[in-house]
């Protein structure tokens, strides 16, 4: 699914001014290795988890790809995302879950909602359930080692619309109407990546359970930092946003000039319908 197909008109409209931003340190910082996760899916929308699978490292389009080609509405796909490129939001069984790290900086982009910080990620969550027609939440009745379907999509909005906003910049449409307050949301995913000492030959304890979600908040600060230009893919059936041909560009590296397409076989397809388009053309001719 495109990315564009999950966000509201509320929330395409919710900035008005000129986007001017700035990214502290300013350079691109490698993500870490994310832990993966074996998730029974339950009644009530939850995802508990189980046997912790193997850490992967992040491609550096998992913000495009697969946060934005992976069909969150099946639970059978979130819980596949879950155990191939780690959780997409945050659990309360680890550190900085869902109602610790996210509550604090979603309030300075939501002024005006209540001063309980419960009942406000309670209000954000079950509105994406209502959005994504899913179980309402009972966060009140979580099981141990959980997610709720629901706070899976808030932060695959969070993610959609931050590339939004990327590709806006890029076509140099910043001026327009474009969702700057909830683009910033990023800064939640962004909060707990801090300079550190670690024991050596140890594993990093602040990293080890950090969340999918983390890591794209991440890897799109990057790319705001090195004015990474994004557009839509060529294809007239894709038209997804992308900056770097998967295959094309090897990681951490800008993505190569004038590719059009997100994918290799996006080009192709798109060259043959041409083709096609123009045997049809000259036939008729």
């Amino acid at each position: 699914m495109d990315y564009a197909s999950h966000m509201t008109g509320a929330e395409a409209s919710s900035g008005e001014a000129r986007f001017r931003y700035s990214v502290w340190p300013g350079v691109r910082l490698e993500p870490p290795a994310i832990p993966t996760w074996r998730a029974e899916h339950r009644g009530g929308g939850w995802f508990v988890l189980g046997e912790r699978g193997p850490d992967v490292r992040p491609p550096h389009d998992l913000h495009v790809v697969e946060f934005g080609r992976t069909d969150f509405r099946d639970p059978a796909a979130v819980a596949g995302f879950i155990a191939t490129s780690g959780l997409p939001a945050p659990h309360v069984g680890t550190p900085g879950g869902p109602q610790s790290w996210w509550h604090d900086l979603y309030l300075d982009w939501t002024a005006g909602l209540g001063p309980d910080l419960d009942s406000v990620y309670a209000r954000i969550v079950a509105g994406a359930a209502e959005r994504w027609h899913l179980p309402a939440p009972d966060l009140d009745a979580r099981p141990r080692d959980a997610v709720h379907h629901a706070e899976v999509v808030v932060r695959v909005e969070s993610v959609a619309t931050a590339l939004t906003l990327l590709l806006a910049l890029s076509d140099d449409r910043a001026g327009e109407t474009v969702g700057v307050n909830r683009a910033l949301q990023i800064n939640a995913g962004l909060a707990r990546f801090a300079v550190r000492v670690d024991p050596a030959g140890g594993q990093a304890t602040a990293a080890q359970h950090f969340s999918a979600y983390e890591a794209a908040c991440l890897l799109i600060a990057n790319d705001l930092a090195e004015h990474a230009p994004y557009r839509r893919c060529a294809n007239e059936t894709c038209r997804r946003i992308f900056s770097r041909q998967r295959g094309r560009a090897e990681y951490g590296q800008h993505r190569s000039t004038g590719v059009t397409f997100c994918t290799p076989g996006c080009a192709r397809a798109q060259s043959q319908r041409e083709r096609r388009r123009k045997a049809r053309d000259e036939r008729k001719a």
